[in-house]
């Protein structure tokens, strides 16, 4: 696009990206509401039933990181720099269903990698989506004890013996954030401090866009005749 329109990188990069970028969001906050609970449940994998004896679980969240630039900014340097990752990074809340696909309001926007999980959790009001009665799975990472607890969460006193299922039945969610990442090239090189904005636009884009891919569908094929009956 460079060679061809004789562009400057900036131009491609703060115009045409950021223009298209914020077009494909109006259109995924249009097109990916926050799903009811009788379209999760119509959807609702027959291996997650299997693992817990019913099928209440309606969001899978994660909470993963990108490398950004070093700040010239003590404050922000601070704000920005994950004692996990030991860098700098920008740390985003991520919502997949029990299949893996996502909706708009499952990408919240992005804080400082110094922020913790459970205080995320609880600024950013992701839970509000919880329908009464259902559930959102998250792994030992987050102080359910603690903050969860406040949003009116609480960790059943077998949880200990469920951490194997756990750790399966979230496999949806970490393939998400994987693929994301290796299939949005804007996120190969740590995150420029003044393209945050852009990066926060383009990581809500590719996670949305992840529902496009097949691999989530799980086998849920029509059987033989199928088609023909539903036309």
């Amino acid at each position: 696009m460079q060679a061809l329109f004789d562009a400057a990188d900036t131009l491609i990069s703060e115009d045409i990206i950021y223009a298209w970028g914020n077009l494909l969001d109006e259109f995924f906050k249009v097109f990916f509401p926050t799903p009811t609970r009788s379209q999760m449940l119509s959807a609702y994998p027959d291996s997650v039933i299997r693992k817990f004896g019913k099928a209440n679980i309606f969001m899978l969240m994660d909470a993963t990181e990108i490398t950004a630039e070093v700040a010239s900014m003590k404050l922000m340097n601070s704000a920005l720099y994950s004692a996990y990752k030991h860098n700098s990074t920008v740390k985003w809340l991520t919502g997949t269903d029990a299949i893996g696909t996502s909706w708009y309001d499952a990408i919240p926007p992005g804080r400082p990698g110094g922020a913790g999980d459970g205080v995320m959790t609880v600024v950013i009001e992701i839970l509000d989506q919880i329908p009464p009665g259902m559930a959102v799975e998250v792994d030992k990472g987050f102080l359910i004890d603690n903050l969860y607890a406040l949003a009116g969460v609480q960790q059943a006193a077998h949880s200990t013996a469920l951490t194997q299922k756990i750790g399966n039945t979230r496999i949806p969610i970490e393939q998400s954030n994987g693929q994301m990442k290796q299939s949005t090239r804007f996120f190969d090189s740590p995150i420029a401090i003044l393209q945050l904005g852009l990066a926060d636009l383009l990581f809500r884009i590719g996670h949305v866009m992840q529902n496009f891919k097949l691999g989530f569908i799980q086998k849920r094929f029509p059987k033989e005749g199928e088609d023909g009956k539903n036309g």
